[in-house]
């Protein structure tokens, strides 16, 4: 795709309300290190948001050029309050200064477990528990019970997927299926991508 013009800098994250807080990286002045010859990385800082426990964290990758081809930029790893850490991976290979050049950065938008006093809500299935379900040779899904939200219609729903290892390599993590008001469906695509890997890797 042709380059689009280059963005204004992202500004500093928006301090939580009502346990809410989005913010991200600058495009082209991201800290982007060496990971792989088809991979790099990047720790975002989240601080500025002040929360005293970790939230549930929903990722993507922005640039001006590029990025569509990549996979990992809804993958969230070595979350915490503070920080989270994502790796992107390249089939034709990567180097920080592309990703520079590219303007590639990470956005962020993340809220403490749980329904807010605006109505929004926020979970996540439990790590390496997750009811995995086998689709075919390279696909997985899970449908997510969201009924502890009490929505009275169905909402928008926002997805990543987080792990211990390899999710980075995945597609699907953000493309929801089958939504209704207490429930949702993420399909996992993945290369011999089995229910057992995907536990062992705490998807």
């Amino acid at each position: 795709p042709t380059p689009e013009p280059a963005p204004e800098p992202t500004p500093e994250p928006t301090l939580p309300t009502d346990g809410i807080c989005f913010g991200g990286t600058t495009g082209g002045m991201t800290s982007w290190q060496y990971y792989s010859a088809h991979g790099i990385k990047v720790k975002v800082d989240e601080s500025a948001c002040k929360f005293k426990n970790k939230p549930v964290v929903v990722t993507s990758l922005t640039g001006v050029s590029s990025h569509w081809t990549t996979t990992g930029g809804s993958s969230v790893y070595s979350d915490t309050a503070s920080s989270y850490t994502i790796y992107v991976h390249s089939s034709k290979g990567i180097k920080t200064a592309n990703a520079q050049k590219w303007k590639w950065a990470s956005d962020f938008l993340a809220q403490l477990p749980g329904k807010s006093k605006s109505g929004t809500c926020a979970g996540e299935t439990p790590l390496g528990s997750t009811k995995w379900v086998y689709y075919s040779k390279n696909g997985i899904y899970v449908d997510v019970d969201t009924s502890a939200c009490g929505f009275s219609k169905t909402p928008v729903y926002k997805t990543s997927i987080g792990g211990a290892s390899h999710h980075w390599t995945t597609t699907g993590a953000s493309s929801v299926y089958k939504a209704k008001k207490n429930s949702f469906r993420i399909y996992i695509h993945q290369k011999d991508i089995t229910e057992k890997k995907a536990k062992k890797n705490k998807y």
